[in-house]
């Protein structure tokens, strides 16, 4: 039986020299072979480009990555526990617990599913996919570990929009009633405490459950919102406003919570005692309710009783979707059995707002890098007063975070949805694309754009090409 490294095509037969020597010969043997060969590529990469540099770099830990992987799965399958292999990881003493349980839950996924192995060598995959999977695949029972269109989807995103489906992943494979359960564990260990990061920054670290700490993080986005365009938005170039993104979360946060936010209140959460919420388009809850064509057909059902999300969150426990019901603005869609969505609906009249509530179903958020959609504006892919004369319709327009829709402008590029491979790209804008005075390309914004255009985002949703009517 050959050796599963060399499957990957990146471990040259050794013949019989692992029979023949001693294993302390051959230990030093490999190790002195290994050690020349990562000189060598050490001194090769010193003077190489940084862009290509640190792209050959990231191959180079995915690669070993996936021969850690396939070493730890073949000492689990000869009868090592999770703990012991651990133990090994940890013996260096440059590893922490955490991450040694993390390179164990990679391997566990790897050995579900080899071919995982063979994507993060090729590139297909980067070890911090893989690791998405991999927690995926702990919490559905190895669901995720061979879902193919689950891995196809994660290798076409991006990292952050590789978050979100695997999240939304995990949320369709969960039982409501664990979910509920899962809501009671999350609020009886709910805490804050203070504590200091390794740079010296004293930190508050607030734990909970995930519908009280998004509530709270989208209060603090809005807040940072308002302060981002009271700094002069877009108009301003990011160099030259007065704070940072992350400033402005710090002074949002810190604001909100000297307001007593309802996050804060002990012992009630945000559901029981909620703020008023707010009636501009974007800023409000989105619920979405999607059934099926059995659903319709039976006459005992309401919408009501149809699978509901919340856009940014998922799906809730029973405790805290009936407070939402009541607060947010409703988005229904109908979809087949293979889940390809057949029909979508409002609940506005509103042309403006209506067509908002249709992009929060679709986009979700951000379709760059993820963001939720109160933090998201509507970007018209071809620009309303460009030569080309864009339109302000469903399938011209796009959800996009403030800072991506910034640069998007700043670097004149142009966003396009790639039907094949169901990505969205960025490209340079056509003189016909370019609006009147388009604002001059910022150099330091460059590379990221040029690096998000290289690596595409998540999936458009199968009704991204379905038209909203104001009714």
């Amino acid at each position: 039986m050959s050796h599963p490294l060399r499957s990957l095509g990146i471990m040259e037969s050794r013949g019989t020299s692992t029979g023949s020597s001693s294993s302390s010969t051959f230990a030093d043997a490999w190790r002195a072979a290994a050690d020349s060969a990562m000189a060598t590529v050490a001194g090769v990469l010193t003077d190489a480009p940084f862009g290509p540099a640190t792209d050959a770099i990231q191959d180079y830990r995915d690669t070993l990555a996936a021969v850690e992987a396939l070493l730890i799965a073949q000492r689990k399958r000869a009868g090592h526990s999770d703990r012991a292999n651990e133990g090994v990881i940890k013996n260096s003493g440059r590893v922490s617990k955490g991450e040694a349980r993390r390179r164990t839950k990679r391997a566990d996924v790897v050995d579900k599913n080899p071919s995982l192995a063979t994507k993060l060598t090729t590139g297909a995959l980067s070890t911090e996919k893989v690791d998405l999977l991999a927690d995926a695949s702990s919490k559905t029972d190895g669901a995720a570990a061979t879902d193919v269109e689950l891995i196809g989807q994660v290798s076409n995103a991006n990292p952050d929009q590789a978050k979100a489906i695997v999240r939304k992943f995990v949320d369709d494979h969960t039982d409501p009633r664990d979910r509920d359960t899962r809501y009671a564990w999350q609020r009886t260990r709910r805490k804050a405490y203070k504590t200091r990061t390794s740079s010296g920054m004293s930190a508050l670290i607030i734990e909970g459950d995930d519908e009280s700490i998004d509530t709270a993080l989208r209060r603090i986005r809005r807040r940072a919102d308002r302060m981002y365009r009271a700094d002069g938005g877009r108009d301003v170039i990011s160099a030259k406003h007065q704070r940072s993104h992350d400033q402005r979360m710090y002074d949002a946060a810190m604001a909100d919570l000297g307001e007593g936010s309802p996050a804060t209140r002990a012992g009630k959460s945000v559901a029981a005692q909620p703020s008023t919420p707010s009636n501009r388009p974007g800023e409000r809850p989105v619920m979405v309710f999607t059934g099926t064509l059995s659903d319709i057909s039976d006459d005992s059902s309401t919408l009501q009783e149809w699978k509901c999300e919340l856009i940014g969150t998922g799906q809730l426990p029973s405790a805290v979707a009936n407070y939402y019901r009541c607060i947010s603005d409703h988005a229904a869609q109908l979809v087949s059995g293979d889940g390809e969505v057949l029909w979508q609906g409002r609940t506005k009249r509103t042309v403006t707002a209506g067509q908002w509530l249709a992009l929060v179903v679709r986009d979700n958020g951000c379709v760059l890098c993820g963001r939720d959609h109160p933090s998201c504006e509507a970007h018209h892919l071809t620009p309303w007063n460009a030569p080309a004369k864009g339109e302000t319709n469903i399938d011209e327009l796009a959800l996009v975070c403030v800072d991506c829709h910034h640069q998007i402008h700043d670097n004149r590029l142009t966003l396009t949805f790639d039907v094949a491979n169901r990505t969205w790209r960025l490209r340079p804008a056509t003189p016909h694309e370019l609006p009147p005075e388009g604002r001059k390309p910022q150099p330091d914004l460059a590379k990221t754009i040029e690096s998000r255009s290289r690596e595409p985002s998540g999936s458009r949703p199968a009704a991204s090409r379905a038209s909203v009517k104001a009714t």
